[in-house]
Order: C-alpha cells, then structure tokens, then sequence
C-alpha cells in the first residue's frame, strides 16, 4: 500500500496536513482521520501510465525505495499515490500539455473531473484513460518518498505501506469522496497530534 501526505504553507510559522475521515463503518481505521491512500492496483504498474508519468524513472524509483521490485513496481507506488490522492481527496498532481501543473480553474472543467472522478471510483474508467483524454502527464516528480512503515501486528488489518510527501496543488481544492472518507481538514501536526 501508499499513502499520500499532502502539506500546504499555513503562515510563516509552520505548515498544515490534509487529513481524511474514514467512514465509521469502514473496516480498518473507521472512524479515523488518515492521510489519503490505498493499495497498489494492476494499472498502476501498467506501460500506457508509465509513459504518461514525468519526472523519475523506473531505476530512479527502485534505487529511492532501496528494493528489489519487480521492474514497474517501485514505479507503480508513486503512481498510485497520485491515483489514490484523486480518489480520495479530489486532487490531481499531474501536468497539462503546455507544462504546467493542473489547476482546475472554473465550473465547466470542476464538474468534468468530478464526473471523472466518480466514474473512477465505481470502476467505470481506468486513471490511464482519465489521463489520456485530458491530456495530462503524472507529476511523479512531485512526490516525494517518505518512510516505509507495517502496520503493528495488534491490528486486525494490516499494511505494508510507503509514505510519501506532496505540496499542496494551486487551483485545485481538496474534499472527501463522501464514500470511503466522509470530512477532509487541514491541521498542523501539532493540531492533528493533540486532538488524536
């Protein structure tokens, strides 16, 4: 699995988190507020995605992780991070056709990438195809590896996870899915922390 922390500049003083609220009936961490993310799925590691990514390679990937992967593998975890982020944030870290991070900048384009978004939850379109019929490029470089943490062995559930660190994206505003997340809020760490 992955997971995505998203952080925005609060002031000079510090910076803030974007945390998701799970769904009180969702199995592990119900209840809980996480950071976005999710397992890896078969597209992730898949070719088409690939070549539609910028910004670090497969043997650039698999030397950060420090593993021994399967050749798209290690690629495939910042991929789905930004996958998952979209999912379940709303968020998109990708680059337009002239180069330039996304931003999602008036009504008409907000509701087609909520429709894109909805239909990638109910497993109507493919993130491959979302990225190709907008014309986007994955910002991987926008991403950056973290900590590889396994969830305690007192849980019922558990995950092998990578965590990764994004800046949060300019014209793009993040909400919960209303699905697998119900509450989306930024917080400072030490916010987050006092009120665990």
């Amino acid at each position: 699995a992955m997971t995505l922390i998203m952080l925005r500049e609060q002031n000079a003083h510090g910076f803030e988190v974007f945390l998701l609220k799970r769904h009180e009936q969702n199995i592990f961490m119900g209840g809980n507020f996480v950071y976005p993310g999710g397992r890896l799925d078969k597209g992730d590691g898949d070719p088409g995605i690939i070549a539609l990514s910028r910004g670090i390679s497969t043997d650039q990937a698999r030397q950060i992780l420090g593993e021994t992967n399967p050749e798209n593998e290690s690629l495939a975890y910042w991929i789905a991070g930004i996958r998952e982020l979209f999912e379940e944030a709303g968020i998109l870290l990708a680059y337009t056709r002239d180069g330039q991070l996304l931003s999602i900048d008036n009504d008409d384009m907000g509701q087609r990438f909520t429709l894109h978004r909805e239909a990638l939850q109910k497993g109507q379109q493919s993130f491959l195809q979302i990225v190709k019929e907008e014309g986007l490029t994955l910002a991987l470089d926008k991403c950056f590896y973290y900590a590889h943490w396994i969830t305690p062995e007192a849980r019922n559930v558990r995950f092998d996870a990578r965590f990764f660190i994004a800046r949060n994206v300019p014209g793009q505003e993040a909400s919960p899915d209303a699905k697998e997340t119900t509450e989306g809020v930024w917080l400072s760490p030490a916010e987050a922390l006092a009120k665990n």
